[in-house]
């Protein structure tokens, strides 16, 4: 247990490169609470890669820098941390952290091939001499991006009875990384990719959200 603020917690797990999770208790009476609620950080590399306060039902009340303003407001909460445990990359040493491992390894992410010019505009076919009015330019159409986005807390009991990719993707599911990201980070292949999603959607536990 540390009594800090977030913005020393946050030196904290960056100097060690923890894995894992974050959990304190923001109080009533910080901005716009009305009641205590629960904050919960994922941790991926010694950076906060998600941060949500939850209401007592779980819903989710506020997320993001949004999230992180509040409860910088609040100043020194008492935060647990829960290792995540992960045979790839295991979490690191910590005078208070403990971990199977002393040294923490990573895993290299592979390199995005994108496809050259040539293959990603169709070829358009030549046009017979007759054709006198100039064709319209063919725009290629705006690739729509797919964001997960953690849709409600699930206790840290439950959570680690989860399969590892699982509890990986949940981690990583904060609305900011599209699906093909999340995918080449933990080497999934597109199908796999696929499976696991739509079986959390199923569940209720991640959504999905479209930009384009």
């Amino acid at each position: 247990m540390y009594t800090v603020t977030l913005t020393a917690l946050n030196r904290m797990l960056r100097d060690y490169s923890y894995n894992g999770w974050g959990y304190a208790t923001l109080p009533a009476g910080i901005g716009h609470i009305q009641e205590p609620c629960r904050i919960v950080l994922s941790i991926y590399q010694g950076e906060i890669k998600t941060c949500y306060i939850a209401g007592k039902d779980g819903q989710v009340l506020m997320t993001g820098k949004e999230a992180q303003d509040l409860i910088e407001q609040a100043n020194s909460l008492s935060w647990s941390l829960k290792s995540y445990q992960d045979p790839e990359t295991p979490a690191p040493s910590h005078p208070a952290i403990k971990s199977s491992s002393p040294d923490r390894t990573t895993r290299p992410i592979p390199a995005l091939h994108l496809p050259t010019p040539s293959q990603a505009r169709p070829q358009v076919p030549a046009m017979e001499p007759r054709v006198t009015r100039p064709l319209p330019a063919i725009r290629p159409p705006q690739a729509t991006q797919i964001y997960p986005l953690r849709a409600r807390e699930i206790p840290f009991p439950e959570l680690s009875r989860w399969p590892r990719k699982w509890r990986q993707i949940y981690m990583l599911a904060n609305g900011d990384m599209t699906i093909d990201k999340i995918a080449t980070m933990l080497t999934l292949s597109p199908q796999d990719m696929r499976d696991i999603l739509q079986s959390m959607i199923s569940q209720g536990v991640i959504i999905l959200r479209q930009s384009s």
